[in-house]
């Protein structure tokens, strides 16, 4: 026996139509949509069709905008439109606590990603997503491991910045070592953290540190200010902070005359590397 279903939707003055149509050999039956399980909202301007977990909009609308022209009338502009989106709609929220760690690896691909001090002991993920993501957690030799991706079809998972976001609560006392965080889109925000041997990468976001720094430690922003605020009393720090286009400030960084001009054997000073392609830099020494 054959089976089709065909759904049509449309919009008036009545409100919405929806059809549901089954066509058999045998026959001919017709079911509401509830029979199916597909809900239906009707909105000011559209209509919302949920299916289990995932739904589908449609919505159209219009803009009136007035231009004005010296020893001119106002000229009126009408604007038409009409958008499609289709996307899961259910949000989860993964939570899970990890011991013995001692560095951090985090990709994100959407959804801005905060670095904290938690109370006790433990390093806690926490992370927002929806289902048409991906999240992938493991421990490799003391280092945390979090991915945050996309899927492939990303035009058809409607997805925005606010929607995803990782928040990270690293354990009291722990140093971090040896830790990279690369992001896509969103920003990153560390409180009160340290770092040591450790890189920071941005394609599109802002960096907002709050912390202390040892060893070598890199930050690469393409597009998106950065700012710095360096806490405590380090012995020696390398900095290399490069920021294609956007503010870059640094607050409560060391000065020292022996800062030499390579990575070579630095220790015992504070080293300071500043590339600002387009933007304003402003370093407050102590």
């Amino acid at each position: 026996m054959k089976t089709v279903l065909k759904i049509a939707a449309g919009m008036g003055a009545a409100g919405l139509i929806l059809i549901l149509t089954i066509s058999l050999i045998t026959g001919k039956t017709s079911l509401t949509s509830q029979d199916l399980g597909i809900n239906v909202d009707q909105l000011e301007n559209g209509v919302g069709i949920r299916v289990g977990d995932h739904w589908m909009g449609m919505g159209q609308g219009h803009m009136n905008r007035q231009h004005h022209d010296e020893d001119e009338d106002y000229e009126t502009h009408n604007w038409h439109g009409m958008g499609m989106g289709y996307g899961d709609g259910n949000y989860q929220t993964y939570d899970e606590t990890f011991s013995d760690i001692t560095g951090i690896d985090v990709e994100s691909d959407l959804g801005d990603v905060t670095l904290m001090r938690n109370d006790g002991p433990q390093t806690r993920v926490e992370i927002n997503y929806r289902n048409c993501q991906s999240i992938k957690t493991k421990v490799e030799k003391g280092i945390l491991k979090v991915e945050l991706e996309h899927p492939d079809h990303i035009n058809t998972c409607n997805l925005s910045h606010d929607h995803s976001w990782i928040t990270i609560y690293v354990g009291s006392g722990v140093t971090l070592a040896n830790s990279e965080l690369e992001l896509a889109l969103g920003d990153l925000i560390v409180e009160d953290l340290d770092f040591v041997d450790s890189e920071f990468e941005m394609a599109l976001g802002d960096v907002d540190f709050t912390g202390t720094l040892h060893g070598r430690c890199k930050f690469d922003v393409a597009l998106g200010d950065v700012r710095m605020m360096l806490n405590g009393s380090r012995s020696d720090y390398r900095i290399e902070a490069e920021n294609a286009m956007g503010s870059l400030g640094i607050d409560g960084a060391y000065y020292d005359q022996k800062m030499a001009n390579s990575w070579k054997d630095t220790s015992g000073t504070h080293y300071l590397k500043v590339e600002n392609a387009m933007g304003d830099t402003d370093i407050q020494f102590r």
